[in-house]
């Protein structure tokens, strides 16, 4: 589906005229100054950004973000697929992390990726910690 152009002056009305609100986890204004177009996602009937200024904090923060290539980010997930053969996300142990767990990050993605396929960390998924090495005190 088309995305209507809109004409906006200011990153108030660009907000306003797409319905986004301040986020904690999405960099509107870095998105605004960019010149992002939303598009309009046919799911929910509302405007989407890319990836592209997601922050760290974000459920699907992935290696589309920008941030995810700075110095010291934290390890991001990954999207694969197209919209015709369908998406999936492979979430890091950050995007767990960002929703206190994996319970509560399953029941986000139902709720917020329906007809997404999501893979998550296999140690996550096996619900088992990382082997670490013993110590030689």
């Amino acid at each position: 589906m088309a995305t209507p152009k809109v004409t906006v002056t200011s990153y108030e009305d660009w907000k306003s005229k797409y319905g986004f609100q301040e986020s904690p986890d999405y960099n509107l204004k870095a998105a605004f100054e960019a010149g992002l177009d939303p598009e309009m996602n046919s799911g929910d009937g509302k405007f989407h950004l890319s990836d592209r200024f997601k922050l760290p904090t974000h459920p699907t923060y992935s290696t589309d973000s920008d941030y995810s290539r700075s110095k010291g980010a934290p390890p991001a997930g990954r999207w694969e697929g197209s919209e015709e053969k369908g998406w999936t996300f492979y979430a890091s142990p950050q995007n767990i992390k960002n929703l206190g767990g994996e319970k509560q990050y399953r029941a986000w993605w139902e709720k917020n990726e329906p007809g997404v396929k999501l893979v998550l960390p296999k140690q996550l998924s096996l619900g088992q910690l990382p082997v670490l090495p013993r110590s030689t005190r």
